[in-house]
């Protein structure tokens, strides 16, 4: 069965950026060591200084072990950015190899999140391949209804099926980034689609504003 409505108007608000959580998840492996980190690092600083208003933030290093530069979400105020560019200027790639598992873990079983009613955004940026590949996709997809996935594959030897999965399987999205210069661009893009509200839920009243129904 098929039908046809036909309505007056739909009006449709604008819909405006609005606050979220992020959490940067950045690659400090070896292979990040010179230009991708100091790119990288730009790119941070980018993102930090692009967040909506009331918006909170933690920067979460990793490599072979992992490193919370926040232990809770920051509140987006100058002075906690002021922190944090100090923090990002001081990031070496000297974590070794590339687990992400280990951090997605901590975060998803974090409560530190909890007492923040805002939806929780994921950002990894990384140029190589992880170990437990397979493991850390699977820990995505559980969460993926806690925290949504932007994934962010820089350089020319990221695992593009690792970020491809990663952010599909946790509805968020992916990119490819092979050129470090268009990595600004890249999170530009990333913020908008990132803080834009998506529909929920969705009501809808049937009244004499309905001037022909038709089955079929």
């Amino acid at each position: 069965i098929s039908y046809q409505t036909y309505v007056d108007k739909l009006l449709l608000s604008k819909c405006d950026n609005f606050p979220v959580v992020f959490i940067f998840l950045v690659d400090q492996s070896g292979s990040m060591e010179g230009e991708p980190m100091e790119i990288v690092k730009k790119a941070l600083l980018w993102f930090l200084q692009s967040l909506p208003e009331g918006s909170y933030y933690q920067i979460i290093g990793f490599g072979s072990y992992f490193k919370k530069y926040d232990r809770t979400p920051k509140k987006y105020t100058q002075e906690n950015i002021d922190l944090s560019i100090l923090i990002i200027k001081s990031m070496k790639a000297n974590f070794n190899a590339t687990n992400l598992y280990d951090p997605l873990e901590n975060i998803y079983e974090s409560d530190s999140y909890n007492d923040i009613n805002l939806e929780r955004k994921i950002f990894i940026l990384t140029d190589w391949e992880v170990v437990d590949k397979d493991k850390t996709l699977d820990i995505i997809e559980k969460n993926r209804d806690k925290f949504s996935i932007h994934a962010i594959g820089v350089g020319e030897e990221f695992d593009e099926d690792l970020i491809r999965q990663a952010g599909t399987l946790g509805k968020g999205n992916y990119s490819f980034c092979k050129d470090f210069n268009e990595l600004n661009s890249t999170i530009v893009n990333k913020i908008n689609n990132a803080t834009k509200p998506c529909i929920k839920k969705v009501n809808i009243e049937m009244s004499n504003q309905i001037k022909n129904l038709k089955y079929t």
